[in-house]
Order: C-alpha cells, then sequence, then structure tokens
C-alpha cells in the first residue's frame, strides 16, 4: 500500500529529525523543551498510532503505526530529558 510506505517515511523524517535534539540534550545536561510540549506530542502521536493499528481496511498501516511508534518514543525521551535534567 503506498500510502503506509510514504506515511512510514514522513515518520521517519521525523525520527531522524529529533535524534539531534536528544543528542544535544544529552550532551547538555539540559532540556529547553516545555513539558506540555512532549505531553502533548505524545498524546497525538498515541492517538495516530491507535488509529493506524485500528483502521479498518484490508491492510493496517503496520508501517506507518511503527515509526509513528518510534516518534512517541523520541517525544517520551525529551519529556524524560526533561525531567532529569531540569
Amino acid at each position: 500500500m503506498i500510502q503506509d510506505i510514504l506515511i512510514c517515511l514522513s515518520g521517519l523524517i521525523f525520527v531522524v529529525s529529533l535524534l539531534p535534539q536528544i543528542y544535544h540534550n544529552f550532551k547538555n545536561k539540559r532540556c529547553d523543551i516545555t513539558y506540555s510540549t512532549s505531553f502533548l506530542s505524545v498524546f497525538g502521536l498515541g492517538m495516530i498510532c491507535i488509529a493506524y493499528v485500528t483502521m479498518p481496511t484490508s491492510e493496517p498501516l503496520a508501517l506507518s503505526s511503527l515509526t509513528t511508534f518510534g516518534t512517541l518514543c523520541m517525544w517520551v525521551t525529551i519529556g524524560i530529558q526533561r525531567y532529569v535534567y531540569y
């Protein structure tokens, strides 16, 4: 399914774009991203991930749900860094 591949590639771009932020936070032992940004991103991505998995199509968007879950994990990591480095 082409839609699954396109959404998957977009999700991978989001994952890769968050890696430098996580490394920067780790290196400087400081995180300037607010809790609300992390929480709302995790909440929204969680809802999108659930929607992809439960979509009533012949083929669920498995790749898209995996990359969305990966992005969700990146935001959870940023939220944890905010808590630890505060």
